[in-house]
């Protein structure tokens, strides 16, 4: 097999993004099997399966936390374990031998999904603001909500990572009280040809909300780098979870929609009840 740093690279971040899916969705109380129905949306079924083999193959054929079953599945679907040192790749020490049997278990049984085209008209304009009443979000199982968990250590904001030379879009949750506006939520988007970098605030308001004395004020930074996926949802993911917030549902590599959803469920979370909408800025073509 051809190893070059690309092919490298675009396995590694796909690994790390397989690896936060499954965090994501144990926290959740979900399946093996939502990870993988995961993946998918977001890279497409055939990196999903050469990405979990890969994981599979990273383990020593001594090792017995891997069935028998799984080890032949995934033999011919990716890169063999010595190809995969020879990229630097090594079983993650982020999850344990027997949750990648479980991805493999998961992966093995998925059926690839029927070609779907998921192509959506360019907008015209370089700036919109969607209206509460016709864009709001539906109070159903499906709808993403969001949590905000207790904080051990502060977030880390990473200032390399506001590369305003390359901004690219921004989702702003605007609260209205009947008198005054205010940011609740600023998600900023900034795309280099490899990386795309991802920079949240959360603005608290204490006299605003009806929760006094907790602070939602959180500010974090996240990436994702790679090809052939939705790399703007995988850098919100990534900047939502270094945050301390948890959304019901995984967004990284969901597209775009995924990213209004979740900074819309933030909001939600702290001003239930409240008039508030997502105001969308995106750079010149």
């Amino acid at each position: 097999m051809m190893i070059n740093n690309e092919t490298r690279h675009n396995l590694n971040e796909n690994i790390n993004r397989m690896i936060d899916n499954y965090e994501m969705t144990r926290e959740n109380g979900q399946k093996p099997s939502d990870a993988i129905d995961a993946m998918i949306a977001g890279i497409g079924y055939d990196e999903t399966i050469r990405t979990v083999a890969a994981l599979v193959n990273t383990v020593g054929a001594w090792d017995q936390r891997i069935s028998d079953t799984n080890r032949t599945w995934s033999a011919d679907k990716a890169p063999t374990r010595d190809e995969l040192a020879e990229m630097g790749i090594y079983t993650p020490s982020a999850i344990h031998q027997c949750h990648i049997d479980q991805l493999a278990d998961a992966a093995r049984k998925a059926a690839k999904p029927a070609e779907e085209e998921h192509e959506t008209p360019e907008e015209d304009e370089t700036s919109t603001a969607t209206d509460p009443a016709q864009e709001a979000t539906p109070e159903d199982d499906n709808t993403i909500k969001a949590t905000f968990c207790e904080l051990g250590n502060k977030p880390t904001f990473n200032p390399n990572h506001r590369k305003e030379n390359h901004f690219s879009k921004s989702y702003t949750a605007v609260v209205f009280n009947g008198r005054n506006a205010y940011d609740a939520v600023i998600l900023r988007l900034y795309e280099t040809a490899a990386t795309t970098y991802c920079c949240l605030w959360v603005h608290d308001n204490c006299s605003w909300t009806h929760d006094s004395g907790r602070s939602y004020y959180r500010s974090s930074t996240g990436r994702a780098g790679g090809y052939q996926y939705n790399r703007t949802s995988a850098a919100a993911a990534d900047a939502i979870k270094r945050a301390g917030i948890k959304l019901s549902q995984p967004i990284g590599g969901r597209g775009d929609g995924s990213i209004y959803e979740a900074v819309y469920a933030i909001a939600n979370a702290m001003w239930k009840g409240s008039d508030y909408y997502i105001h969308i800025t995106e750079a010149n073509a």
